[in-house]
This record gives structure tokens, C-alpha cells and sequence, in this order.
């Protein structure tokens, strides 16, 4: 986020006031600061003409939402219309919102003010994109995870859809949305039931979901702990090239998820130089804490 000049203006601006929070929560505070702000550098500025703050950031959510989850998930050939949408996508958006919402606003009063925030940007001529893609992620994963607690047959619905996806599924939009969601529980056990990806996406996408804070059972939490660990130390054949990239989805963990994995892979260093010792250094050097450095050193000096 901080490599996009304006948002990197917010989030001194946030630690300038101590607004600045961890994890998910930052993404919240990022978008509650620009969304009820006009940003004049662009070529559509205009002053807001509803008034109503909450439904011009409920429309966002929806529209982040409907692009990246809802859209239409058996057609790969258009992934990119998730990401970069033309004003007649913005305005069939605002109609079916407001029907959601018994609102008597114009579509095209909603689509200025969410235009003229700066949480979407023009590309080019009539033709718009968030701000920043992970933005677009959060708010589509705070909407669904609205939907999930909601209504729950449905959310799943929809989520077996993204998740079945592989371009969805890659993405940190499914993380976040279990990450914020209540029924994350239930979401990691049915996925476990599902049928594993030859690219080990089901197990790739709860790795990097610990990856945020998110309230999960001991056993759910554990049971994805205990399969990352066997791979990163006794990969199979199948499962060696993709190691590495298992590795990569829990390398921001924290916390006792970090405590717990980095616990299962210390008594690995057996000493011996061998295949497992190398494997289990590569995982400790990568998500590893000081208590990982004399089992280390004593393994890897020669």
C-alpha cells in the first residue's frame, strides 16, 4: 500500500493521529479516511450529491464485492473486467444496489460520489479501477463475510464458486473474508473435505489465512498447522515442487500459530546434513524466532 504515494499519505497521516492499526483492521482504517473525501486531481470531479456517507461506502463494498466474488466466476477469459470496469458496469451496479437497499437515489448520483472518492481511479477514458487492488480485496472480503454470516447456504455457495476459481483463489480476497468472518470454523473443515488441487490451493489458501488474526478452534488450527509442517520437512514426491510455496503462504504467520509450527519443526535438526535437516532450516529461516537460532547453528556448523 505504501508504494501508491496517496496511500502512503494516509497511513502517515493515520499514525500521525495513532490511528494506525494492525492487521485487517488497517485496510478499515484506510478506507473509512477516503471514502467520504473528494479527490480533485481527477478530470470528474464534482461535488458529492448524496449526502448519505454510509450508503456511498456500502455501495463500494458492494461494487468490490460483485466484481472480484460474484462476478461471473465460469469465464477466465474475462478475469480482468474484476479488476478494471467501464461506467456502464458502475452504473448496472448502482441499480442493483439501490434495489437491495429500497433507495429512491439515481444509479448515476451514486456512481459521481463513489467516483469521486479516491478509493477508485480513472485508467483511462470510461474506464475505472480501485485504487489498489488489495483495497478492492478487503472490501469485496468484508461484504462477503457480511453474506457468510448472513446467510450462510448461500455464502457458501458462493464461496465453493470463487474457490474452485484459480484465479479467485490465489488472491487475498478468500483469506480476508475467513479472516473477518465468524464462521471460519466451519468454512476450514469444509474446505478440508473437498478434494485437494494438484497445486495444494485448499491448504495454501488457510496457511495464509492464519497469516491474520482470526478466531479459529485449536484443533481446526492445528490439523492445518500439523499437514504444513509434515510438507515443509517430509515433502513427498508429489508434494516437493510445491513445497516452497506452501512455505511462502504462512511466512507472515504469527503469534502462537508461528509458536506452535516453528515448535513442530525444530526437533527436525536432527544434525545429520541431510535432506529433512535442510528442509527443516529453510522453513525456521523463513518463519523461524530467536528460539530457532542455537537449534541452527548446532545443525548447520559443520
Amino acid at each position: 500500500l505504501s508504494r501508491v504515494p496517496l496511500l502512503l499519505g494516509v497511513i502517515l497521516r493515520l499514525h500521525n493521529k495513532g490511528r494506525l492499526t494492525e492487521g485487517l483492521a488497517i485496510y478499515e482504517s484506510i478506507i473509512a479516511d477516503l471514502a467520504n473525501e473528494l479527490d480533485r486531481s481527477k478530470s470528474l470531479n464534482r461535488s458529492f450529491k448524496i449526502s448519505d456517507d454510509h450508503l456511498r461506502l456500502e455501495f463500494i463494498r458492494f461494487l468490490a464485492f460483485e466484481q472480484l466474488i460474484r462476478y461471473d466466476l465460469t469465464t477466465p477469459k474475462q478475469d480482468v473486467h474484476r479488476i478494471v470496469f467501464g461506467y456502464d458496469v458502475l452504473k448496472e451496479r448502482a441499480k442493483a444496489f439501490l434495489r437491495t437497499e429500497a433507495s429512491q437515489h439515481h444509479p448515476r448520483d451514486l456512481v459521481a460520489d463513489a467516483l469521486a472518492t479516491p478509493l477508485l481511479r480513472e485508467v483511462s477514458h470510461d474506464t475505472f479501477a480501485f485504487t489498489h487492488l488489495s483495497l478492492q480485496e478487503y472490501l469485496a472480503a468484508s461484504a462477503f463475510s457480511a453474506l457468510l454470516e448472513k446467510n450462510p447456504l448461500e455464502g457458501l455457495s458462493v464461496f465453493c464458486r470463487a474457490y474452485h476459481n484459480p484465479t479467485v483463489v490465489e488472491m487475498q480476497v478468500l483469506p480476508m473474508s475467513l479472516a473477518l468472518t465468524g464462521e471460519a470454523d466451519g468454512l476450514f473443515r469444509e474446505i478440508e473435505r473437498w478434494p485437494e488441487s494438484t497445486t495444494f490451493a485448499g491448504l495454501r489458501l488457510r496457511g495464509r489465512t492464519l497469516a491474520y488474526s482470526i478466531a479459529i478452534s485449536d484443533q481446526v488450527r492445528t490439523g492445518t498447522l500439523d499437514r504444513i509442517a509434515k510438507i515443509l520437512v517430509k515433502s513427498t514426491n508429489e508434494e516437493e515442487p510445491y513445497r516452497r510455496i506452501i512455505l511462502n503462504s504462512v511466512n507472515g504467520i504469527t503469534g502462537g500459530a508461528r509458536d506452535y509450527l516453528e515448535e513442530k519443526i525444530i526437533p527436525s535438526l536432527s544434525g545429520r546434513s541431510g535432506f529433512e535437516d535442510q528442509k527443516a532450516a529453510e522453513a525456521l529461516v523463513s518463519i523461524g524466532t530467536s528460539k530457532s537460532i542455537e537449534p541452527l547453528i548446532t545443525t548447520l556448523d559443520p
